[in-house]
């Protein structure tokens, strides 16, 4: 009853947003200016980070979880082909949404997104937005919100890219891209085989005898295939199929002797969607059906755990254009079933919500509004709105920021795992604040960009598990509150000149996120960093294009930190990468050298899971282009 009562409200208030811009737009008779892109796909107040195709060839980061490292977002990574999960502004591997072409593809069981599963060569666009937006995707976009995405190019043009790579420890990897098109039609087929052995050396310890990581093959196959159709100037229908295969071997940790561990997972992602474009706004219309298959084994204790769900998700959305701004109201629906031998049966997950964003232009400010109404089967989430804004003071001088009320919900296993889940969990909510400034100035050949931006967020019913009194098992618990804070700063500098150009970029973040309620179990004392958070973190890229040549360096360094059992030291990593392209029998052909961990660090992301050292990658890029 409180969730049919709050849905009438919110869709009246939204009905009257409606048809207030639709009277709006019939007495204003000057020409519609939209004047900003949709405020839910690009939204304000916050720092934004945007890698196209081009990009994606050109940097040697063939994950999601290596592109995300070089931007200066910590990974935790357990090694070299093994899981990695982000821990942005000092969230939770849970706090980052992983999106789609706008659809959540996080896994319902765990909560969050494996980020060495997600191939960047497959995917058109990435974008980082920083911060929380729960009131734009839902629940998980507590810290940031990662969206992969395809993208339709109409025209007459048939191209066709390979991408081959081979590198230290056996690995090989095979890319195939191809696109054809004509003014009406797009397909894009996109493939990609990837295999390791990473049996990489190391030291255990000071002063031992050096040994190779044993039980770490990976054999990773997918293809993504895109079809976009454009029966006319008001219509687009896209349909997009993903199929993914991975199975890779779990490595010893260092105080261990053998593993025989082995993890199988499987993926098969459908989307549809149809545009509907009109003088006055545009509809848009999303359906999913995402299926995943996950298997693991130990035959060394006898274990053997198989998982498995199917999620279906319907999103509708109107944007009405107006003179200075836009309108978007719209809902989302999802229905997720998942099966696994350690729950009592089938279980299923329903959210839906209901949404408005309203952003305006005036003068020099751009204000945007954002309210989510979200619901479970069984419990009314509490309204998430958000409220930001960006200024520009001078032609060169913005400042821009924001509030969010952001939410989590519990992962499937935190709910219903045996033994230990506890369907009494509350969501993970709170409210985050940022302010940030960006200066830019230009004097040819010299361009100078910096930004500067300071946030904070305070999260209550943070879930842990913990030991139960007088059982022998742990269970997940709304246990503690965490108060996360910080500064990030980005600098690039970029000359430009006839026959050469070279940009440097410089980055540092200082992050305190500390547990506010004590806990004997597992131990954190008010005050005390969270796992896995650095303070402190830095890097530095460097790259230089001359002719046909290019050029790069990356540089991070990552300050101490503490695990789970002891603090983990400090460590630098450095990649090197050189490029160049030329013309082959009329094809363009290009030509890279990468060399990683180029300084031979010892490094230690996640306690008792050693890192490689120096090691060695080479690509070669052949694209064929041709206008039909």
């Amino acid at each position: 009853m409180i969730v049919r009562k709050t849905t009438i409200l919110l869709c009246a208030f939204l009905a009257a947003g409606v048809t207030r811009a639709q009277n709006d737009t019939s007495i204003l008779m000057a020409p519609v200016e939209v004047v900003a892109p949709a405020p839910r796909q690009n939204p304000i107040g916050s720092p934004h980070k945007q890698w196209k195709s081009s990009d994606l060839t050109a940097i040697p980061s063939r994950t999601v979880g290596e592109l995300m490292q070089r931007n200066g977002t910590f990974i935790k990574s357990y090694g070299l082909g093994s899981i990695a999960t982000s821990s942005l502004r000092g969230g939770s591997s849970s706090h980052t949404a992983v999106l789609w072409n706008g659809l959540p593809i996080n896994n319902p069981m765990l909560g969050l997104s494996d980020l060495s599963l997600l191939p960047t060569t497959m995917m058109d666009q990435i974008d980082l937005y920083s911060g929380g937006h729960s009131s734009n995707w839902g629940s998980g976009s507590v810290a940031g919100t990662i969206n992969l995405s395809n993208q339709a190019s109409f025209g007459r043009q048939t191209s066709l890219r390979s991408q081959t790579t081979v590198g230290s420890f056996g690995d090989f990897q095979q890319q195939l891209k191809l696109d054809l098109g004509s003014k009406k039609f797009h397909s894009t087929t996109n493939l990609f085989y990837h295999q390791a052995a990473n049996d990489f050396p190391y030291t255990a310890a000071a002063g031992q005898e050096e040994i190779r990581q044993s039980n770490n093959a990976l054999d990773n196959t997918g293809v993504i295939q895109s079809l976009y159709w454009k029966p006319s100037a008001k219509h687009q229908l896209s349909l997009h199929g993903w199929y993914q295969r991975t199975r890779r071997e779990i490595p010893p940790q260092i105080n261990q002797t053998t593993s025989l561990a082995n993890q199988f997972d499987e993926s098969i992602r459908v989307l549809g969607s149809h545009q509907w474009r009109t003088v006055s706004g545009l509809t848009t219309t999303k359906v999913a059906w995402f299926h995943d298959r996950q298997t693991y084994r130990d035959p060394a204790i006898m274990l053997s755990n198989n998982n498995t769900f199917d999620r279906y998700l319907i999103d509708l959305q109107h944007e009405f254009y107006l003179k200075r701004g836009s309108i978007q109201v719209g809902t989302s629906q999802s229905l997720s079933r998942a099966q696994s031998g350690n729950y009592a049966g089938p279980e299923n997950d329903y959210r839906g919500a209901l949404f408005i964003n309203y952003r305006v232009r005036h003068k020099r400010w751009i204000w945007q509004a954002d309210l989510r109404q979200a619901w479970t089967a069984n419990r009314l989430i509490p309204i998430s709105p958000s409220f930001a804004f960006t200024l520009n003071i001078l032609d060169n001088l913005g400042l821009e920021g924001k509030v969010s009320r952001d939410y989590r919900l519990p992962a499937l296993n935190d709910l219903y795992w045996r033994p230990g889940g506890n369907p009494d969990l509350l969501p993970e909510r709170g409210w985050s604040e940022e302010l940030g400034v960006k200066w830019l100035k230009q004097w040819l050949p010299w361009e100078m960009e910096y930004r500067i931006t300071g946030f904070n967020r305070n999260i209550k019913d943070w879930i842990l598990w913990s030991p139960v009194e007088n059982q022998p098992f742990w269970q997940s618990q709304n246990l503690t509150k965490v108060w996360s804070r910080g500064v990030e700063q980005r600098l690039r500098v970029a000359i430009k000149q006839k026959n050469w150009t070279s940009t440097i970029n410089l980055g540092y973040d200082w992050i305190k996120s500390t547990n506010q309620v004590p806990i004997e179990i597992p131990n954190l004392d008010k005050g005390e960093q969270l796992w896995y958070v650095p303070k402190h973190q830095w890097n530095a890229t460097l790259s230089m294009n001359l002719a046909k040549w290019h050029f790069s360096y990356f540089h991070q360094q990552t300050g101490r930190y503490a695990g789970q059992n002891d603090e983990l030291p400090g460590y630098n990593q450095a990649h090197i990468s050189a490029g160049w392209t030329h013309n082959l029998f009329g094809l363009q052909g290009t030509l890279q050298g990468h060399v990683l961990n180029a300084w031979d660090s010892d490094i230690i992301i996640v306690e008792n899971r050693p890192m490689p050292g120096r090691h060695y990658r080479i690509s070669y890029i052949i694209l064929f282009n041709q206008s039909n």
